[in-house]
């Protein structure tokens, strides 16, 4: 199974080994979808997944981090699915896509990015 598509800008990419296909997929991955969701918690938003549970836990107990509770969220069901699909290579590199999603979700929620201002 190749995940790199066939377009001119990953014609370099065409001969690597799926093992590292799987590692830069779950790389680049974690970080588009860490940016998206901690942008949204940033804005204090939620796009309805476990993000949406963890900001209602946090609401309640004000000592936990939304990236903490994120993390044994998602955490348990990366490992429910391995011990489910009995696949260890996708259950790590699942975990390893969580860790890139949580530490780039606690960027973002660390950073307060300023709106911008309306010009009226």
């Amino acid at each position: 199974m190749r995940l790199i598509p066939s377009i001119p800008i990953t014609e370099g990419l065409k001969n690597i080994h799926p093992i590292l296909e799987l590692a830069i997929a779950a790389l680049v991955g974690g970080l588009l979808v860490g940016a998206a969701i901690g942008i949204a918690l940033n804005r204090e938003c939620a796009t309805g997944g476990t993000d949406l549970i963890a900001l209602l836990i946090q609401h309640f107990i004000k000592v936990l981090k939304v990236p903490h509770i994120l993390f044994v969220l998602d955490g348990s069901v990366v490992i429910a699915s391995g011990i489910i699909n009995q696949n260890a290579l996708i259950a790590v590199f699942s975990f390893l896509s969580l860790m890139v999603i949580i530490q780039t979700i606690n960027f973002f929620t660390t950073k307060k990015i300023a709106a911008p201002r309306n010009q009226h």
